[in-house]
C-alpha cells in the first residue's frame, strides 16, 4: 500500500502548480451557461432539448453541474476547482491500480501499470484545464463501473450490478466517449472466460441505444471547423499520435513532425535540449520495450493483440476526427497502454525494469516541463488573470452603457492571428466579463474579429498591457 500511495502522491505533487492556473477559454463559457438564478432551473442542465444552459456537447454532470457547484462553493476563485480536479485525478489512479490487480492478480504488475498510467504526460491538459474535468469525471465513473463489473462476474450480487448501472449512467452523463464501456466490459468478460455472463450487458446496451438516440437526434451533433469526420487512411496517423502521446511525446511535437515523420528544423531550434532528451529517452525506452515484447511474444501474443485492439476500440469516438486529436482524449485508452506495459515489464528482470522506469520517467517528466513552459492553458490563464485583475481594480461595478474594445498595439504574432484575437480566445469572447460581473448584456469587441470600433461608450484597451509584448 505504501508504494501505491507514493506513486499517487508524487504524481499529484507534479501537478500541484495547476492550483495557480486561472480560468481561460471554454472555462468562461461553461461558467456562464451554468449560472442559474434558482435551483428550479437545475434540471435544464440535463435536458436533451437545447436551452440557454446547454453547451455544444451533452456533458451535464461534468460541465454544467461541476461549474455550477464550483461557483456556489468557490465563487470566481479557480483554486477550489483545481483541488477537486486533483482529488478526482488521485481517485482515478487508485482505480487503475485496483483494475490491474483484479485483472492480473499480481501486485508487481498492478504497481507497474499504475506507474505507467500515473506519469504519462497525456494527463497534462486533463488536470490543468478545468474544462477538461469532464474527462477525469467520466474516467472515474467508467473505471468504477469496470470494477463493479469484475465483482459482479465473480459473485453475481444484484447490488453490485445496480452499482454498475449507476456508474455507467454517470459516465454517460459526463462525456460521450463512455459509449465504449459495454465493448470493453465484454472483452474483459471473455478474457476471464465468463462468456455466459455477457447477457448481463444487454441492459447497458439498451441504455446506450436510448442515450445515442437522444444525444444524436434530439440534442444534435457538434459542428465546428475541427469536427470533420474522415474515414480515410489518416486514421493511421491519428493512431500513431495517440500512441506516442500515451508513451510520453509532448503534444506540441505534432506541429513539427509532418507526414512520413519528417521533422521540422524548428523543433530543435525552439526546444533544442528538451528535444534531444525527449527523443533519446523515448528511443531507449522503445528499444527496451521491443526487446521484451519479442522475447515473450509467443507466451503473451493473445494478450498483446487484445490490448492493441481495445486501445483502438476505446479511441473509436475520436479516431475519425483527424483535425480534433488531443492527448486529453487518452484517459480511457491509456489504461490499455498501461496494462500492456505493466504486463510487458512485470516478468522482466529487476535491472531491466529499473532502466525501463528511469527512461520512461525522464521522457515524461521532461515532456511535462516543456509542456508547462509552452502550453496554451498556462499562457491564456495568465492573460485572463491580468484582464480580470484590471477590471476588478478599475471597475468594481461595470459602468452602465459601456462596452469593451481590445485594439492591437502589440508586435505581430502569427500569420492570421493578431494580438486581440489571442485575447479573444483566452476570454472566450464576451463570456469572461459576463461571468465576472454576472451580466449577460456586456459586449466585448476585438479589432481582429470585429474591425475598428469607435465611440464614447467604449472602454478602449491595448493588447500589449495584457500580453506583455
Amino acid at each position: 500500500m505504501k508504494k501505491i500511495i507514493l506513486i499517487i502522491i508524487f504524481s499529484i505533487f507534479l501537478y500541484l502548480p495547476s492550483l495557480n492556473v486561472f480560468f481561460s477559454g471554454d472555462d468562461f463559457f461553461h461558467l456562464r451557461v451554468s449560472q442559474i438564478d434558482n435551483f428550479g432551473d437545475f434540471p435544464s442542465f440535463f435536458s436533451f432539448e437545447k436551452n440557454v444552459h446547454s453547451a455544444s456537447f451533452y456533458r451535464p454532470l461534468t460541465t454544467q453541474t461541476f461549474f455550477y457547484l464550483g461557483q456556489k462553493i468557490f465563487g470566481f476563485n479557480p483554486f477550489g476547482y483545481h483541488v477537486v480536479s486533483l482529488i478526482f485525478f488521485g481517485i482515478l489512479l487508485f482505480l487503475v491500480y485496483l483494475l490491474a490487480k483484479k485483472l492480473f492478480k499480481d501486485e508487481k504488475i498492478a504497481l507497474l501499470t499504475l506507474f505507467f498510467y500515473a506519469f504519462s504526460i497525456s494527463h497534462f491538459a486533463q488536470v490543468y484545464y478545468l474544462s477538461a474535468f469532464q474527462e477525469l469525471g467520466m474516467a472515474v465513473f467508467y473505471f468504477a463501473g469496470l470494477l463493479f463489473w469484475f465483482k459482479f462476474l465473480e459473485k453475481g450480487k444484484l447490488t453490485t450490478y445496480l452499482l454498475l448501472l449507476i456508474a455507467y449512467l454517470l459516465s454517460l452523463l459526463s462525456k460521450e466517449t463512455a459509449v465504449t464501456f459495454p465493448l470493453i466490459a465484454a472483452a474483459l468478460a471473455v478474457y476471464q472466460k465468463k462468456q455466459k455472463q455477457l447477457i448481463f450487458l444487454l441492459p447497458l446496451l439498451l441504455i446506450e441505444v436510448v442515450y445515442l438516440y437522444f444525444r444524436l437526434f434530439r440534442f444534435g451533433g457538434v459542428v465546428g471547423e475541427s469536427y470533420l469526420w474522415d474515414f480515410s487512411p489518416k486514421i493511421f496517423n491519428t493512431l500513431f499520435w495517440y500512441g506516442v502521446w500515451a508513451i510520453g511525446i509532448p503534444e506540441m511535437f505534432l506541429d513539427f513532425i509532418g507526414p512520413k515523420l519528417a521533422i521540422s528544423p524548428k523543433l530543435l531550434l525552439y526546444y533544442g535540449t528538451y528535444t534531444k532528451i525527449i527523443f533519446t529517452s523515448f528511443g531507449v525506452f522503445l528499444l527496451i520495450s521491443l526487446a521484451l515484447f519479442f522475447k515473450n511474444l509467443k507466451k503473451r501474443l493473445c494478450f498483446y493483440v487484445v490490448c492493441c485492439l481495445l486501445f483502438v476500440v476505446a479511441l473509436l469516438p475520436v479516431l475519425f476526427l483527424p483535425w480534433h486529436k488531443f492527448p486529453l482524449e487518452l484517459t480511457i485508452p491509456l489504461l490499455l497502454v498501461a496494462l500492456f506495459l505493466g504486463r510487458l515489464f512485470g516478468k522482466a528482470g529487476r535491472m531491466i525494469v529499473v532502466f525501463g522506469l528511469i527512461f520512461f520517467s525522464i521522457l515524461n517528466i521532461t515532456s511535462y516541463f516543456l509542456t508547462y513552459k509552452t502550453h496554451w492553458v498556462i499562457s491564456r490563464g495568465e492573460v485572463t488573470q491580468k484582464v480580470i485583475s484590471y477590471f476588478a481594480k478599475e471597475y468594481p461595478a461595470f459602468p452602465k452603457g459601456k462596452e469593451v474594445y481590445f485594439y492591437n498595439d502589440s508586435a505581430f504574432i502569427t500569420e492570421g492571428w493578431g494580438a486581440s484575437q489571442h485575447i479573444s480566445v483566452a476570454l472566450s469572447g464576451s463570456d469572461a466579463l459576463q461571468v465576472f460581473y454576472h451580466d449577460p448584456k456586456i459586449k466585448v469587441y476585438y479589432q481582429d474579429l470585429d474591425g475598428e470600433q469607435k465611440g464614447e461608450n467604449l472602454i478602449r484597451l491595448g493588447t500589449k498591457e495584457f500580453l506583455g509584448y
